[in-house]
């Protein structure tokens, strides 16, 4: 089993920030549900982004089985997948003025925690590259690729 090795923790986080990021956004949907969306583009919003959490948690659960390459291309896509989320949330999150309710600071939240996958996604994916540039050097042709 070739383990990607060189950044556990982040990946660790990374499962931390989308299961929180997943919950949350299950919480708020469950609110807009019974309560009515203020418009149609937060349920869009909404629905992308827990998307992005379950992708995030099976990545985050399954990248020790994969192959350095996979787990950066797909952790390439994780980085922008958080990316067009984030700002995609925040454009429609602040349309509107904050009141100190309950649902607006879970809208602060969940919009801050996409900033953080998003931060978290790019850290692992520069790891994941130092990592396999790291082991390139040490490798002959008769080694395997991931030794």
């Amino acid at each position: 089993m070739a383990a990607l090795s060189a950044h556990p923790f982040l990946f660790a986080l990374l499962f931390i920030v989308g299961a929180a990021q997943l919950g949350l956004i299950a919480y708020n949907l469950f609110l807009f549900e019974n309560d009515g969306y203020p418009s149609n583009a937060y349920k869009e919003r909404f629905r992308y982004l827990l998307f992005c959490s379950a992708w995030t948690v099976i990545l985050a659960l399954v990248h020790y089985f994969m192959a350095a390459f996979i787990g950066a291309f797909l952790t390439f896509i994780t980085w922008v997948l958080w990316l067009v989320g984030a700002i995609l949330f925040h454009l429609v999150k602040y349309r509107g003025p904050c009141d100190g309710s309950t649902r607006c600071i879970l809208l602060k939240v969940i919009d801050t925690l996409d900033w953080i996958a998003f931060g978290i996604a790019l850290l692992a994916f520069l790891a994941i590259g130092y990592h396999v540039h790291g082991s390139r050097g040490r490798r002959t042709y008769r080694d395997g690729l991931y030794a």
